[in-house]
């Protein structure tokens, strides 16, 4: 075999079998395992989005004019960060399942993060994020307060 230089290579040319062996290993889900997987995702985005939007809708509308002291509030940027991942891990896991993966991450890998993550980010939406909520207020009819450190001061929305 001849090199780009013209020269012979040491190396034998490529069988059949070496092409054969490396697109066996590169095996995605078939379609009626893939399908529901990516409706998961899909329905775990809904879900997600759809409280991750109130809530975040909830600051503002509260606040109202005085919204523009979040700048200061890291609970308000850990809240766009961290909890806002609960809506797009979702997305970018929704097509995984159907992608041709080789033997560095497994089907098995695939299956646990597609199925997982997207449902673990949506119940620390629920349950951990009330502790990070930008505003609180102590009860019906209180006025609200800003929440500069996380965690003090107990739940941010019920």
């Amino acid at each position: 075999m001849l090199t780009a230089v013209g020269r012979k290579s040491d190396n034998p040319p490529m069988s059949k079998d070496a092409e054969t062996t490396t697109e066996a290993a590169q095996r995605g889900f078939h379609w009626l395992l893939a399908l529901p997987m990516s409706l998961w995702c899909l329905l775990w985005l809904v879900v997600n989005a759809m409280n991750y939007v109130h809530l975040t809708w909830r600051i503002f509308a509260d606040l109202k004019w005085l919204s523009f002291l979040l700048i200061i509030s890291p609970c308000f940027w850990i809240w766009l960060s961290f909890f806002g991942s609960s809506v797009w891990a979702p997305l970018n896991l929704f097509l995984l399942p159907w992608g041709k993966r080789d033997q560095e991450i497994s089907r098995a890998k695939i299956a646990a993060l597609v199925l997982l993550v997207p449902m673990l980010l949506g119940l620390a939406l629920i349950y951990i994020g009330p502790y990070f909520y930008p505003v609180t207020s102590q009860g019906i009819g209180t006025p609200l307060a800003l929440r500069l450190i996380p965690v003090l001061g107990g739940k941010g929305y019920d």
